[in-house]
């Protein structure tokens, strides 16, 4: 039988999709990036909340020129500081703290893997003549599946009872830049952005605490390697904020 309830719940999503309400709220800058009062939203190129390159052109004929990218260990020092200063239990904190951790470990090896796969050098240690990618996660909010199974089940039976899902859902925060070490270190590109997890009707991830966050990670890698690897007047493309992939 046809859920037309659901179908319509769909396409109000879909056709919500395109605007900012659907977005993770920004966040301010967490003190990773270098130079962040100079970061602002440019979609035209970079599908973050905010983005800046110091000299568009010159930028392109040096990543040209060099053809080697080294990425640094994710950098999780601040998700840590956030964790510690919260009250609760010791375990727990310490689990969280190691599981950001992994996630950060799962971060450098994706886009690593994208550069190889794409043909790219991928050095083993900065130096000049040599793009440093240096990313730091600044937010790591798990999903609750807990939350979720509640919401769900409340779906069910009491109308709008679904929208408890809402205070379940997962998002995450990083910031990065692009520098040449040397004696001189030079700052190329500076972005950051905060992502929730997408919309659908159902998912199994939504009952895993960090599925949501990989899929996130999974698509920024894609979006990074689309600003190392191609000119300024290209736009890398946004990630999609519906599916309905249950998976």
């Amino acid at each position: 039988m046809i859920n037309y309830r659901s179908i319509f719940i769909l396409l109000l999503i879909v056709s919500l999709s395109g605007c900012s309400l659907f977005r993770a709220r920004p966040l301010k800058s967490a003190g990773f990036l270098p130079w962040p009062e100079v970061v602002a939203e440019n979609r035209k190129r970079a599908p973050f909340n905010g983005y800046w390159v110091f000299d568009a052109v010159e930028y392109d004929l040096i990543k040209n020129d060099f053809q080697k990218v080294y990425v640094a260990p994710v950098d999780t020092a601040i998700v840590k500081s956030m964790y510690l200063e919260t009250e609760g239990d010791d375990d727990i904190r310490t689990e969280r703290i190691q599981e950001a951790e992994q996630l950060a470990n799962y971060f450098k090896s994706k886009i690593e893997l994208l550069l190889r796969e794409g043909g790219v050098n991928v050095a083993e240690a900065p130096g000049p003549k040599t793009l440093s990618l240096k990313l730091a996660l600044v937010q790591v909010i798990p999903t609750s599946p807990g939350i979720n199974i509640v919401g769900t089940v409340a779906g069910y039976f009491v109308p709008g009872g679904g929208l408890l899902k809402i205070a379940g859902e997962g998002s995450v925060a990083m910031e990065g830049f692009v520098t040449e070490e040397n004696q001189f270190p030079i700052l190329y590109e500076q972005f950051k952005d905060r992502e929730g997890q997408k919309y659908r009707p159902f998912s199994v991830k939504d009952y895993q605490r960090y599925a949501h966050i990989r899929e996130i990670l999974d698509e920024w890698s894609v979006q990074i390697y689309g600003l190392i690897t191609t000119p300024y007047n290209t736009e890398v493309e946004e990630s999609t904020l519906v599916s309905i992939n249950p998976l």
